[in-house]
């Protein structure tokens, strides 16, 4: 028992420990609004007639978006004195990004004020909305004396512009061996 609690802690004492954490973060929001109204002019006999922009309109647009991207990872690594080195990192990457878009459309200004309120005819409306993110990864490496590397990546990735059954888990191995002194 004493042996375990001696070797458990020297291996406490040579493994180093670095975690990372960065967020970025980003918000637009965008409002446009367009009118249209008709021109009049006047005849001889004081009727009116349209001169220009005989169609009247309103169109309003607004846009909002947001990004969300944490980054976290933490990284271990141990190097012993008899030139086993070892070093593994399991992290968290997300971004996401959601948009939405809404547009109308009217034709007919009544009563002189440009508003969707104060329009007749043509009712059109649009808009659209997304959302997307990905996430998840680990590595661990293996060298002895700098010469001989083992490595193991593991990746998870996928989006929501896809079904869950298309997120992808990504293996990915690596031996090598370095020649010459």
């Amino acid at each position: 028992m004493t042996l375990w609690h001696n070797n458990s802690s020297f291996l406490l004492n040579q493994l180093k420990l670095k975690t990372t954490i960065e967020l970025n973060y980003r918000s637009n929001y965008n409002f446009s609004h367009t009118d249209y109204q008709t021109v009049y002019a006047y005849d001889v006999n004081k009727n009116p007639y349209a001169i220009a922009n005989t169609t009247s309109g309103v169109t309003e647009y607004a846009y909002k978006s947001n990004f969300f991207n944490p980054n976290i990872f933490t990284e271990y690594s141990l190097e012993l004195e008899n030139g086993h080195n070892m070093k593994a990192m399991v992290g968290f990457q997300s971004e996401l990004f959601k948009q939405r878009d809404i547009t109308a459309k009217q034709n007919n200004i009544m009563s002189g004020i440009p508003t969707l309120n104060t329009t007749t005819d043509n009712a059109r409306a649009s808009g659209g909305y997304q959302e997307w993110a990905t996430a998840g990864f680990g590595r661990i490496n293996y060298d002895y004396k700098g010469r001989y590397l083992v490595e193991a990546n593991l990746r998870y990735d996928g989006s929501s512009r896809f079904t869950r059954s298309t997120l992808e888990l990504v293996p990915f191995f690596l031996f090598r061996l370095e020649c010459g002194t």
